[in-house]
């Protein structure tokens, strides 16, 4: 069973950074800008852990 892993980072850098890492050990990874957009994708994954940034837009 592979894990999912949601990444929450307004900086674009940050997030694909993180997002090749986890690819890398086969992880399945949705990532997202900002804080609403986190929680819409909450309401169609459910992801194992998720990764957000604490100071962010929205």
């Amino acid at each position: 069973m592979r894990h999912e892993i949601l990444i929450v980072d307004d900086q674009k850098g940050v997030r694909r950074l993180l997002e090749e890492l986890f690819k890398k050990d086969d992880w399945i990874v949705h990532t997202a800008s900002d804080g609403l957009e986190a929680i819409a994708k909450i309401d169609s994954i459910t992801p194992h852990i998720i990764l957000m940034d604490m100071k962010m837009p929205n």
